[in-house]
């Protein structure tokens, strides 16, 4: 092991049976995460643009504006919480962390039922606020998963929690275009029932083995990291990279309605059209370019076509064309995503799993917020700029990991 990385004192050398329950506890989790926060991503759209409701009149602001405030408070919260959550796991453990974090998701995800049968906007951007903070703790499930980096290969490990989170973001769309048809706040509601099963699991079901592996060299806010030289270029390339698929998950709705007349139903299946393509890779295609081209050839390549798709899909004639083109977009995302994650996690272990992976979701959560507000005023002018717009921050992305250089193997002298 690196003198740089000392095992927790008392922490259990783990076999890998072991290993894979907790992986797949920590899957099942990214699951649940994904699924209850794509939920809501087919209702807002017609709740506050097409449908009219008391909710889309709040101080005469024009509904696109209020679109964009009710999906940028999400993020907004999830930004504040993602900064600290993963750190604080890092210090005091990941199950506590995950059990206290998502009983505040679930209150959240209450006070968004409450606003949507009051008709009270103010109190469902507080409410999306709340769950957002508390959902910062996607980056503890990731390290909880990257924590096993000695037992499992850590482009399996992030197959298995990309997989999970696209298969919640497959569903939680399809099952919110369903449930709107009941009204808005059954979908908040499924939400809160994926939670409660959530926090049953990690109550249940772990224990000692849900603690770091290896003590960080520092501790601190998941922020700070831009500082460091070795791995400013990696944020930054991954920063703008969230930006450019931000523009395009928040807007594609708008896109839709204004281009197909698409309904929430319509949202949702194109939604699923999108999450197939993402599935696909992080099944198959992931792993396989990996071991074929390498890390970074991969993450280069796959970006590329990301940023192609993106700056194509406005150009879409007809909606069968628009759907393969999300599946293309899908397939380069989780593509680009996933070996980045791994190389990453990798490279930069040492400054602690929680906290790393935590930059990446406050970078994530960053880039909704921006593009949110951004976005927002950008669609004045036609929602198709906004998915332009995202194309062309996939390139500058691509622009930044351009100088980066593979990770040189390490030896087992090295590592004793």
């Amino acid at each position: 092991m690196s003198q740089d990385l000392a095992r927790v004192p008392g922490q259990p050398l783990m076999n890998q049976r072991r290993a894979y329950r907790v992986l797949w506890i920590a899957a099942v989790l990214s699951f649940l995460a994904s699924f209850g926060i794509a939920l809501p991503y087919p209702v807002l759209t017609p709740l506050l643009v097409v449908d009219g409701t008391p909710l889309s009149q709040w101080f005469g602001l024009e509904p696109k504006l209020l679109l964009g405030l009710a999906l940028g408070a999400y993020p907004l919260g999830m930004l504040v919480g993602s900064n600290v959550i993963g750190s604080w796991s890092d210090q005091y453990g990941r199950r506590p962390v995950i059990l206290w974090t998502m009983v505040g998701a679930m209150l959240g995800y209450g006070l968004s039922i409450v606003a949507i049968m009051n008709y009270s906007f103010t109190l469902l951007l507080l409410s999306r606020l709340l769950a957002g903070f508390c959902e910062g703790n996607v980056a503890v499930f990731r390290a909880m998963a990257s924590d096993l980096g000695d037992y499992i290969p850590r482009t399996k490990i992030f197959s298995w929690s990309l997989t999970a989170t696209f298969l919640g973001w497959t569903f939680g769309p399809l099952a919110g275009g369903l449930l709107v048809e009941w009204g808005a706040e059954r979908v908040f509601m499924a939400g809160l029932v994926m939670l409660l099963a959530g926090w049953l699991l990690v109550f249940f079901s772990l224990k000692g083995e849900a603690r770091p592996q290896q003590k960080p060299q520092q501790t601190g806010q998941a922020w700070t990291l831009f500082s460091l030289a070795d791995i400013r270029a990696f944020a930054w390339m991954h920063l703008f990279a969230c930006l450019a698929v931000n523009a395009f998950y928040e807007f594609y709705p708008l896109w839709l309605v204004e281009r197909f007349n698409s309904t929430g139903l319509g949202i949702a299946w194109f939604t699923l059209a999108l999450q197939v393509g993402m599935l696909s890779s992080s099944m198959f295609l992931m792993r396989y370019s990996e071991q074929r081209f390498g890390l970074l050839p991969t993450m280069r390549g796959s970006l590329l076509l990301l940023a192609l798709g993106l700056l194509l899909v406005p150009t879409m004639p007809v909606l069968a064309a628009a759907m393969l083109m999300f599946t293309v977009i899908g397939v380069m995302n989780s593509t680009f995503f996933g070996t980045f994650m791994a190389d990453y996690s990798e490279r930069f272990r040492h400054y602690g799993q929680g906290r790393i992976l935590g930059l990446i979701t406050l970078n994530f959560s960053l880039s909704a917020v921006i593009m949110a507000f951004g976005g927002g005023l950008l669609s004045l002018l036609g929602a198709s700029w906004v998915l332009v717009f995202g194309g062309l921050l996939a390139l500058l992305s691509l622009l930044i990991g351009l100088p980066l250089h593979a990770r040189p193997m390490v030896t087992a002298e090295a590592q004793a």
